[in-house]
């Protein structure tokens, strides 16, 4: 069987289900994220002047899920639109810190 079709039967299994799976999927592909040194209090790009470092960092993690994941999640899931608010929360809490 496919990931796509895991994905369906995700689907199938009902909203509880599909919640889930697309949170767990959004907190596997950003972990990395919490983790780097660099973005967290006292790292080199932890200061809101060196805000691009982040979104850099964001836009190849984008551009590998997309690649590696086009067309195997449901559209609907919104994936990459969870992805950036997921990041955007992230990126807020760890500049207030």
């Amino acid at each position: 069987a496919s990931l796509g079709e895991a994905c369906m039967v995700v689907d199938a299994l009902g909203p509880k289900a599909t919640k889930r799976q697309i949170n767990s999927i959004i907190k596997e592909h950003l972990s990395e994220y919490k983790r780097l040194p660099d973005f967290r209090k006292g790292g080199d790009s932890a200061s809101l002047d060196q805000i691009d470092r982040r979104f850099a960092w964001f836009r190849r993690l984008q551009r590998g899920v997309e690649s590696k994941y086009s067309g195997v999640f449901p559209a609907h899931w919104k994936i990459p639109h969870r992805l950036v608010l997921e990041f955007l929360s992230q990126t807020k809490s760890q500049l207030l810190e």
